[in-house]
């Protein structure tokens, strides 16, 4: 019963987070965010169109479950229940381009600015070996930092950070050329990696769909890309986009038998 009445009032709060985004976008031009690269780019497009119905490219998203609701919002709440804590920061300091627009969560000023991207995550997360960070967070925190780029003509400085029931992991993260670099600790422990995506590129990829109103191809399988489609659980697979029926209608609800 109280199981239930959390996930209730979660749900609810995040409506109203969804409900407050909508009024956000009420006049403005839709354009992509930064939180969609990495990932699936017919989701990046379809997203950027999310909050605006009348929109050529626009499609009904379906709404996630409570508990993926719940979750997506606890880490609204940590923000803004430790924003204060942070008085050198500034909190979601807009960023916005030609055809990009975003609010990474802090803003420290120092001799070099410094932008923070926060996640909420589950606490086995801190102890699965190579799980932090997670790429496509990489790559919206670098986003950021290239859009930060080009309104104010240097690169800041970009750090990740986790928290998760006493467990935290912060990484300091930065591109090259081809790749997309990082290294911090998790608890106490030291990592560093790269993986193989060149976010720049990436951006340019996404603003050829913007610019000629065009929606990528869906992935080849619903249940071949990592945090894409579907989600995993041995050999069953779960809807895990809000966009799934619309990419893949012959499928229906789910959850679906897969080989492992």
């Amino acid at each position: 019963m109280i199981r239930e009445l959390i996930v209730a009032y979660r749900a609810l709060q995040c409506d109203k987070s969804q409900a407050e985004w909508a009024g956000r976008h009420a006049g403005r031009v839709p354009k992509l965010h930064p939180s969609s690269v990495g990932g699936c780019r017919r989701k990046a497009v379809l997203n950027a169109v999310d909050a605006y119905p009348d929109h050529l490219l626009h499609v009904d998203a379906a709404p996630l479950d409570d508990y993926v609701a719940e979750l997506m919002y606890h880490g609204e709440t940590w923000e803004a229940v430790n924003a204060p804590a942070f008085t050198s920061a500034i909190y979601h300091p807009h960023l916005e381009t030609e055809c990009w627009r975003g609010e990474p969560d802090f803003l420290i000023n120092g001799t070099v600015a410094c932008l923070v991207e926060h996640k909420d995550t589950a606490e086995h997360n801190f102890k699965i070996k190579d799980r932090l960070p997670y790429d496509f967070h990489c790559a919206q925190l670098v986003c950021y930092g290239l859009l930060w780029e080009q309104i104010h003509g240097h690169l800041p400085e970009m750090r990740l950070y986790y928290n998760g029931r006493g467990h935290y992991a912060e990484f300091l993260v930065w591109p090259n050329e081809e790749l997309t670099i990082w290294e911090g600790q998790v608890d106490d422990r030291w990592h560093s990696g790269v993986f193989p995506l060149c976010v720049g590129a990436e951006m340019v990829a996404l603003e050829g769909y913007w610019k000629r109103q065009e929606v990528p191809e869906s992935h080849a399988s619903p249940f071949a890309e990592r945090f894409a489609c579907t989600k995993r659980n041995r050999d069953l697979a779960y809807p895990a986009c809000v966009y799934f029926n619309h990419c893949w209608p012959e499928y229906g609800e789910g959850p679906f038998h897969v080989e492992k």
